[in-house]
């Protein structure tokens, strides 16, 4: 499912939800799949994956290959981490090791 938005003059391309066999062939009633979401960052008009979610279960949020429950990952240059969790009580912060 691709999601298009109009500028004014034609549709670019904003986003997709895409299913596709997870690792093997489909056959015999045995259907293992993938779900992708993706979305174009700014200054592009080409859609990246940005969530997966495997046959297992498995989820990778910027990466396409989970290998946890939830597999966060981050391919930018950026020292500003992966995952960030705000209070709204002032000066409490969250440490995950």
């Amino acid at each position: 499912m691709r999601f298009q938005g109009f500028d004014g003059t034609d549709f670019e391309n904003m986003g997709y939800i895409f299913t596709g066999a997870d690792g093997q062939a489909v056959a015999n009633g045995d259907a293992p799949s993938f779900m992708a979401f993706g979305t174009t960052p700014n200054n592009s008009g080409t859609p990246s994956e940005r969530l997966r979610i495997t046959s297992g279960g498995l989820v990778g949020i910027g990466n396409s290959n989970p290998q946890n429950t939830l597999h966060l990952g981050d391919n930018s240059a950026s020292s500003a981490g992966v995952l960030r969790i705000d209070s709204f009580v002032a000066n409490q912060f969250f440490f995950f090791f």
